[in-house]
């Protein structure tokens, strides 16, 4: 079921025009796909499960930098 939504979150950011926007998306849906990654695949206390984590975080900030740059007008093509 999280493998359909994170799918169907994709195929909604490709059909965004907006730069900014889209790469917003590709780096949540990164974020995202990290996240079930370590949830349902990786021992959290693995040095993978680790990296990933902070993979996880590092994406999910950038990605609402983003969306909030692009909300506010601010990188203008």
């Amino acid at each position: 079921m999280y493998g359909l939504v994170i799918g169907a979150m994709g195929f909604t950011a490709l059909s965004v025009a907006d730069a900014a926007v889209f790469l917003g998306a590709v780096l949540f849906l990164s974020s995202d796909t990290a996240l079930a990654a370590e949830k349902f695949l990786i021992d959290g206390a693995a040095p993978l499960g680790r990296l990933l984590r902070n993979f996880v975080w590092a994406t999910y900030y950038a990605a609402q930098l983003v969306f909030t740059l692009a909300a506010a007008g601010l990188p203008s093509a």
